[in-house]
C-alpha cells in the first residue's frame, strides 16, 4: 500500500516518497528486508521503517544500517510512535489466545 499527499505515478511511483514502512511477515528473511531497505535508500526515500508485529519491535534504516527506534514516522512537529501503533493495534484487533 502506498499513501501520499500528491500524485505518485501510474501505475507505480515514479519519484521517491517520504516514508516506507516494511511490515515483516513470518516468511520474511531479515537479510532480504535489509536489501530492500538499501534499495529504498538508494532511490532517495528519506524514512525507511521496519516493523515486526510479532515481536512488537520497530527499526529505522538510516545511513545504511538498521537501529531499533520508538518512532515510526516524523513530519515536522508530528510524530507517530511505536507505542501509538501498538495501542491502535490492540484497540482494533481482538486479543489472540497464546
Amino acid at each position: 500500500m502506498i499513501a501520499a499527499e500528491g500524485a505518485i505515478g501510474d501505475p507505480y511511483p515514479t519519484e521517491p516518497f517520504e516514508v516506507v514502512i516494511e511490515i515483516l511477515s513470518p516468511e520474511d528473511a531479515f537479510s532480504r528486508v535489509v536489501r530492500k531497505c538499501h534499495l529504498y535508500e538508494k532511490w532517495g526515500i528519506r524514512q525507511v521503517v521496519v516493523v515486526d508485529p510479532k515481536a512488537r519491535l520497530v527499526w529505522a534504516f538510516e545511513k545504511g544500517s538498521l537501529g531499533e527506534t520508538d518512532v515510526i514516522a516524523r513530519r515536522g512537529d508530528r510524530t507517530i510512535t511505536a507505542q501509538a501503533l501498538w495501542n491502535e493495534v490492540d484497540r482494533q484487533l481482538p486479543a489472540r489466545p497464546a
